[in-house]
């Protein structure tokens, strides 16, 4: 490990030694790849003492936290603005929107029809999408599930989420096979997202033999499989 457990040796070693700054650490979990390892910690010593990032006179978040923030999605009390999405509400507080994504923030404060309605239309991104982006803004986290990642996607970047980006790019390179490549293809290319796009005609090239005798290959478009066939070596 050449020493990046921190043990204090650079040297390659193949015993087990102390790591004097975990000794009064509970370790939950170790990952490691190549020279690189990285530990998660409990963040309590031993004495029960809350040892944070920001030190012992940080408090830590309670377990209850982010299902607390996750039950406020679409709930209609103390909420103050409401999104009509494929003709159902979706309940909102604009301040945690505004908080956690700059878009909104900007539609809220633009003196526009939006910053004083408490119904706004959106007209272009699904019902149960625009929830998982809700979601996301109030708990940081959100289930990616494959048939939804290239619509997300498409919001994500409407509404300038980066991270929630990258996190469905990362679902369909996980989850891309021989059987739904070619329909998570089509689907990126009618939806005009370049980035998806490209992961999958990567995953489809390298894989073509297989591939091409999915019965996915005859949905793929006559434009579509003439790139795939130009880009293959």
């Amino acid at each position: 490990d050449h020493g990046k457990l921190g043990h204090g040796s650079g040297k390659k070693v193949s015993t087990p030694l102390m790591v004097d700054k975990l000794k009064d650490q509970k370790v939950i979990k170790v990952a490691s790849y190549n020279e690189h390892t990285a530990i998660l910690v409990e963040p309590f010593d031993s004495s029960g003492k809350f040892t944070g990032a920001f030190g012992t006179n940080s408090v830590p978040v309670t377990s209850s936290y982010l299902q607390d923030m996750r039950d406020m999605v679409n709930e209609h009390e103390y909420s103050d603005v409401t999104f009509v999405v494929d003709g159902q509400p979706v309940h909102a507080h604009r301040a945690i929107l505004a908080g956690r994504c700059e878009t909104f923030a900007a539609m809220f404060r633009s003196g526009m029809r939006e910053s004083v309605e408490r119904e706004i239309r959106i007209p272009t991104i699904p019902r149960v999408v625009f929830l998982l982006l809700i979601e996301y803004i109030y708990t940081d986290s959100v289930k990616i599930e494959l048939e939804h990642a290239v619509d997300l996607y498409i919001a994500s970047d409407l509404y300038q989420l980066e991270r929630l980006r990258d996190m469905c790019c990362s679902v369909v390179r996980r989850n891309i096979n021989s059987d739904n490549a070619t329909i998570l293809l089509q689907n990126s290319a009618d939806a005009h997202c370049q980035v998806l796009k490209d992961i999958c005609m990567e995953y489809i090239v390298a894989n073509f033999d297989i591939v091409s005798k999915s019965e996915g290959i005859k949905t793929v478009s006559h434009a579509l499989l003439l790139e795939i066939l130009t880009m293959r070596p």
